[in-house]
């Protein structure tokens, strides 16, 4: 069990200092902003889960989903991974389904119902909804929170 001072701050303060240098070594040049801010929102309701995690896992968990989110690609996308440290920087004991869609009405809980169907338990879901800037090839050119959302 991480101590207090391994786990950092989640919640509203959610990328303390220590998450934040983690962070900044994980990043270079213009994706440091955006993966600051995709932290910041991608945490913003976290608990539970995420808080058993050292801030070392939280800085992979969120650089790996950052990458995800991040790649061009098609506008709508769905993975569902085993994190391991090899293939994801850090090592979990769950599976986690990501994906990258437009947001619209329903969508989580249509998600969940899927899941729940399969016998799928959910330990956590972390729900940003952004607004994202591409160019056109589906690069990320800009991350901000949505503006429906702020």
């Amino acid at each position: 069990m991480p101590t207090d001072e391994q786990r950092g701050t989640r919640g509203p303060a959610v990328v303390g200092e220590r998450l934040h240098a983690l962070l900044e070594r994980r990043a270079s040049g213009a994706e440091a902003a955006p993966l600051e801010t995709f932290a910041r929102l991608l945490l913003h309701r976290a608990h539970d889960y995420v808080d058993t995690l050292a801030d070392e896992e939280v800085a992979a968990l969120v650089a790996s989903a950052f990458r995800f989110y991040a790649a061009p690609g098609e506008e709508l996308r769905a993975r569902a991974i085993a994190p391991t440290y090899v293939t994801e920087g850090w090592d979990a004991s769950v599976s986690v389904v990501e994906t990258v869609m437009p947001d619209r009405p329903f969508i989580v809980d249509t998600i969940q119902a899927a899941l729940e169907a399969e016998g799928v338990e959910r330990r956590a879901l972390l729900h940003p909804i952004l607004a994202a800037e591409r160019d056109l090839t589906g690069r990320l050119i800009s991350l901000a929170p949505s503006p429906s959302r702020a």
